[in-house]
């Protein structure tokens, strides 16, 4: 069956150290490493999940192509993650 998916949260970088605590790590559902600093840059970040046991970084592209069923919302997406293809509806 179909999920509705429900985003969590977008931000953009410089990210502060406490919505990476409370938001961004309790999302991975992994250990939350430690913090140096109040915030932190987007190659900084990626430091971070390249360093942690738990996360791999991945490259992904996302084309998304919108409609309308019944009033409702609904999209539908091609999503390319390190290359291998998902479509999504």
């Amino acid at each position: 069956g179909l999920e509705q998916w429900n985003p969590l949260m977008k931000g953009g970088f410089p990210i502060q150290a406490s919505v990476l605590k409370k938001e961004v790590f309790p999302a991975f559902q992994v250990n939350i490493p430690p913090f140096q600093k109040e915030e932190y840059s987007f190659d900084e970040f990626m430091e971070m999940i390249r360093n942690h046991p738990d996360l791999q970084a991945v490259y992904v592209k996302k084309q998304r192509f919108g409609y309308m069923v019944n009033d409702t919302i609904c999209e539908y997406g091609i999503v390319l993650i390190n290359g291998a293809r998902v479509v999504t509806i």
